[in-house]
């Protein structure tokens, strides 16, 4: 009497079919994690230079000034993997900051907002969305 070991031929095709609908949806979900991911990087670039901004305005009495705004701030001269350019706008203390194309060509606009704070002044700041996929940042940046 033959005794049934291992799989037929139609369940490993099952199997196969399944796992290859699986990989299908998962990639593209995936891919956009990877971006945002990629975004990130940009976003703790930004961190240190907007507290050197928040530095600068707290130093000017907690204004912003005509000059002098993005003192002690480098611009990114060399793109790396996931940046093209970071500047500051001397005059408004707003940052830039662009990704390449591996990480969605998105480009970020930060903008210090002075608010008073009950023990002093406090910089917040507005995130905009010059350009790129809404889905690439985040939620703060969306609008």
């Amino acid at each position: 009497m033959y005794k049934y070991r291992g799989f037929t031929l139609i369940e490993l095709m099952i199997t196969v079919a399944i796992i290859a609908i699986l990989v299908a949806i998962a990639l593209p979900a995936y891919q956009d994690y990877a971006i945002r991911a990629r975004v990130a990087e940009a976003l703790i670039v930004t961190g240190g230079v907007k507290s050197v901004i928040a530095e600068n305005i707290s130093t000017n009495g907690g204004e912003l000034s005509s000059t002098g705004n993005c003192n002690g701030v480098t611009a990114l001269e060399t793109p790396t993997a996931n940046l093209t350019y970071l500047a500051c706008e001397d005059t408004t203390g707003q940052v830039s900051v662009a990704t390449t194309a591996r990480a969605g060509n998105v480009t970020l606009a930060f903008e210090p907002v002075i608010a008073p704070g009950n023990t002093g002044i406090l910089v917040e700041w507005r995130c905009h969305l010059l350009a790129g996929s809404a889905s690439h940042v985040p939620a703060e940046c969306r609008s």
